[in-house]
């Protein structure tokens, strides 16, 4: 087996609009560079790619262009490369902006991420070399929590900062599953990691570019492993998924980026000595597609939407320390329809489709399966995968191929008025499209173990 390791700078000037949030943020500095952070492996001869980049979402085409570029440059099949995203809340435009003040720029700023990204690739199979790979998964609790909860009226919210005396429990306890590959060289020496977790990249905030908490994870493992080392972090379905525990009611406990990236370092280095190297490398893959319905919405929603986007804008709600409140808990309010009003034409008016084909990919490294999926997955649907999956060894892996603006894809169960994420806003298909796409995942895991 052969292993290459590469990470290509992907900081945008500043200037440009950072994604994230349902309110305008223009980048004034860089408090961690952005990077697409890349690995190839080869077994007799059959390769495959995987690239992360620290982005919200993967920016528009840039999937297509790392395929095309990497395909032109190296033996690598297109359909083995695995593309996504960190998720990253302060990072790179994704999308072409209306905003004529913007729009020359943001295009060009995503078309040198998604050549960069393919760079990544080509120059980490440019770095091949000879090397063994070791395995570690373990739970790690007290930094991610489930962001649905059950309210004492039988409502479920998300976030419901408003309502933590009346919060019974959680929607759901989740797994935590901290999953590593590591990989030395001949001589023993690290090279890189591929490691995943599910917490949402959204713990830095502000008008700086960063990428949150797996940027910072990657620069401490330098420390230890060497200059040359590259952690490569593949968000897990945290759809549902943040640093709050709403349980804690009494004293509401955020679990601090620094807490986040301390805890997930610490549990890094202790896990890495324990890691079990594998002895079957062998690669294979397969992807595939499901074809869903869009979201039928209903009559009049649109206009309601029109009618609030033809007024002034709602007053902003500020907290105590002047930071601009989003009312996700009150999901279709003025407010959010101002703020999502773009985003409701573009899905449900300009996009006449009625049905689109989703991707989905798996690859088989040795005993390790990887499933990527598009969009923001509900961790459950990640415990579903690993049920049903062949191996033990599992990465479920979110925001992969494309971006979608309206990306959310919660389990069927949790469609209710206050779950954000199951808005017209933020979930864009009928609610058994995750469903759906688990299904096929899984087909094309077994079919490839």
């Amino acid at each position: 087996m052969k292993v290459g390791f590469y990470e290509a700078e992907i900081t945008p000037p500043l200037g440009l609009p950072i994604p994230g949030y349902f309110f305008e943020r223009i980048a004034c500095g860089v408090k961690q560079n952005l990077f697409a952070k890349a690995v190839v492996i080869e077994n007799e001869g059959v390769y495959t790619a995987m690239v992360c980049v620290d982005a919200l979402g993967l920016p528009e085409g840039l999937a297509d262009v790392v395929r095309r570029e990497v395909s032109a440059r190296t033996p690598i099949d297109p359909a083995s490369i695995l593309v996504a995203a960190t998720h990253s809340h302060t990072s790179v435009p994704v999308d072409y902006t209306k905003n004529e003040t913007y729009a020359d720029r943001v295009a060009s700023a995503i078309q040198t991420v998604s050549l960069r990204a393919a760079d990544a690739v080509v120059l980490a199979y440019q770095r091949l070399r000879e090397a063994d790979v070791y395995y570690v998964c373990e739970e790690v609790t007290g930094i991610s929590f489930c962001r649905n909860c059950l309210l004492k009226n039988g409502e479920y919210r998300t976030n419901p900062f408003d309502y933590v005396d009346d919060v019974v429990r959680t929607a759901r306890e989740p797994r935590r599953p901290f999953s590593i590959l590591f990989f030395r060289d001949k001589n023993g020496n690290p090279i890189g990691g591929i490691s995943s977790f599910a917490l949402h990249h959204d713990n830095v905030g502000g008008e700086e570019y960063s990428s949150d908490y797996s940027g910072t994870l990657a620069l401490r493992l330098k420390d230890v492993y060497g200059s040359g080392f590259v952690s490569v972090f593949l968000s897990g379905f945290n759809g549902d998924i943040n640093n709050v525990d709403f349980m804690h009611k009494e004293d509401l406990f955020h679990a601090t980026y620094e807490k986040i990236v301390g805890t997930l370092f610490e549990r890094y280095v202790n896990m890495v000595p324990t890691a079990k190297k594998m002895d079957n490398t062998a690669i294979a893959y397969q992807m595939g597609s499901v074809t869903v319905e869009k979201r039928k919405i209903p009559d009049g929603f649109v206009d309601s939407v029109k009618a609030v986007l033809a007024g002034p804008a709602p007053e902003p709600t500020y907290d105590e320390k002047g930071n601009r409140i989003d009312k996700i808990t009150d999901p279709y309010c003025d407010s959010q329809k101002y703020a999502a009003g773009d985003i409701v034409l573009k899905t449900y008016e300009e996009d006449k489709r009625k049905e689109l084909d989703l991707p989905v990919q798996a690859i088989k490294f040795g005993d390790c399966l990887f499933y990527g999926l598009v969009g923001e997955q509900f961790s459950e649907f990640a415990e579903n995968i690993c049920d049903g999956s062949p191996s033990d060894k599992n990465f479920t892996v979110s925001m992969c191929h494309f971006y979608n603006t309206v990306s959310y894809f919660p389990t069927a169960h949790m469609f209710h008025p206050h779950v954000y994420e199951s808005t017209y806003y933020s979930a864009r298909f009928e609610p058994d499209t995750g469903d759906r796409m688990v299904k096929r995942v899984l087909e094309l895991g077994h079919e490839i173990f």
